[in-house]
């Protein structure tokens, strides 16, 4: 089960507010490929220049997660608060 636009934007948060207070955050679920890799995933779009598949590419090298986490929907729902007037690339369509 994929994390909700609600529990990604709140998730992003309380990574952003321990960050600010130099703190470690870790982000984990059952599996740790799936769900903790989406919040991870947004918060990396929201926290750095990276475009989706860069992200994408940045986890992939670092760990095992889904090799689509850049085509969720909840993590398209997420891209498009961060750039409401861009369009998903082209490349990117959702599942």
């Amino acid at each position: 089960m994929e994390p909700t636009l609600e529990d990604i934007l709140k998730a992003v948060e309380f990574i952003e507010y321990h960050k600010k207070l130099d703190a470690r955050v870790y982000v984990h679920c059952k599996a740790g490929s799936g769900r903790s890799g989406a919040i991870v995933f947004c918060w990396l779009l929201k926290s750095t220049k990276m475009d989706l598949m860069e992200v994408q590419d940045f986890m992939r090298a670092k760990r095992r997660v889904r090799r689509k986490l850049y085509k969720q929907p909840n993590v398209l729902a997420f891209y498009n608060t961060l750039h409401p007037a861009a369009t998903v690339p082209s490349h990117v369509e959702s599942v």
